[in-house]
């Protein structure tokens, strides 16, 4: 795939809009970014909630296929059960209720609790994915808590 096809793609992904031919100048695609409206905004108010429900079918999905690949019932158990609780957080926070910040820090931090001790003694590749999304929940939802409390 070459450079350009790897933009056209992002931008496809980002806006829904393809650029058209006055955003390229000798095959380079201008900062179309700055004019169209992204599909998913990453404001501080969207971003949580967002992150909410991508997190959601990460963890669910990687639960499922986890029991499909090796019949692990903890996999699909703890990939539903913490699917569910980034499920509630998004809910809430899309419907302007409290505690949806909080209960996707829970999520992370139950996600984190669990893979980042896997992730630094094994090293293999789904601990450490798992790891990088906790991460990425505990600053998301940590730094949307500390928003809302000031």
């Amino acid at each position: 795939m070459r450079p350009i096809q790897v933009i056209y793609a992002f931008l496809l992904a980002t806006t829904m809009t393809l650029p058209t031919h006055d955003d390229q100048v000798n095959g380079q695609v201008l900062n179309v970014l700055k004019e169209r409206q992204p599909l998913l905004c990453c404001s501080s108010s969207t971003l949580p909630t967002t992150s909410a429900l991508l997190l959601s079918l990460l963890t669910s999905l990687g639960g499922a296929i986890g029991y499909a690949r090796t019949g692990s019932i903890p996999s699909i158990a703890a990939g539903l059960s913490v699917g569910a609780l980034y499920l509630l957080s998004f809910l809430r926070l899309r419907a302007g209720q409290s505690y949806g910040e909080e209960i996707g820090l829970l999520a992370s931090t139950v996600l984190g609790g669990s893979s980042i001790p896997r992730a630094i003694k094994s090293g293999k590749p789904v601990p450490v994915g798992l790891s990088v999304l906790a991460t990425f929940g505990v600053v998301v939802f940590g730094l949307a808590l500390k928003e809302k409390r000031v």
